[in-house]
């Protein structure tokens, strides 16, 4: 079925009455609410319908749906505004969370994952062992002592050892025995002192 309408300034379904959009150029115009199809030209054309119920039923289809469109703008004004609202609250609660679980990952215990790499090495000997691990752990703390990145000290007979030369002839004096090894922590999570105390049995 062909139909014609006439050029005018406000364009209306004849079927529906519904707004019709005609983009700049183009003759060929497709009704959003009865999709019924019109062809627009400058003089006046009489219009055609090959099925009238057909053309009567998809008029009221379209008057409804225009209707119904009409009512819920007037209902929900406010809609655009919450769609903006909840694509700026649903990032921010996304960023939260994955702040929050980097956060929790990264600070492990209370320490960073630095703290705990520093700390891995010397915590394995925490505990009573015999000198040959008591010596090995001297080692260790030499080790980090070269590396200078935290302050550590070996406290042993209630002596401060704060040196490389220090903790080496600490090592080297060290008598067959068992020892008690024990650290304290700075604040940041990395230990800052190996308590080392001689067990008597």
């Amino acid at each position: 079925m062909e139909v014609y309408i006439a050029k005018s300034f406000e364009l209306k379904c004849p079927n529906c009455g519904a707004k019709l959009k005609k983009e700049e150029g183009t003759i060929d115009i497709v009704c959003d609410y009865c999709q019924t199809e019109f062809k627009f030209d400058d003089e006046a054309h009489h219009i055609k319908y090959d099925d009238m119920e057909k053309t009567g039923y998809d008029f009221e289809k379209g008057r409804i749906k225009a209707r119904d469109d009409a009512i819920n703008q007037k209902m929900m004004p406010g809609t655009n505004i919450a769609a903006k609202i909840l694509a700026l609250v649903v990032p921010i609660f996304v960023f939260i969370i994955i702040g929050t679980t980097i956060h929790s990952i990264y600070f492990k215990n209370g320490k960073s994952i630095d703290a705990n790499n520093y700390n891995n090495e010397l915590e394995q000997y925490k505990g009573v062992k015999d000198e040959w691990h008591t010596e090995n752990l001297l080692e260790d703390v030499n080790d980090k002592l070269v590396d200078d990145k935290h302050k550590l000290i070996v406290l042993y007979n209630n002596e401060d050892y704060k040196t490389v030369e220090e903790v080496s002839k600490l090592k080297d004096s060290l008598e067959r025995g068992s020892y008690k090894i024990t650290f304290s922590y700075d604040k940041k999570g990395y230990i800052n002192k190996v308590i080392i105390d001689k067990v008597n049995y």
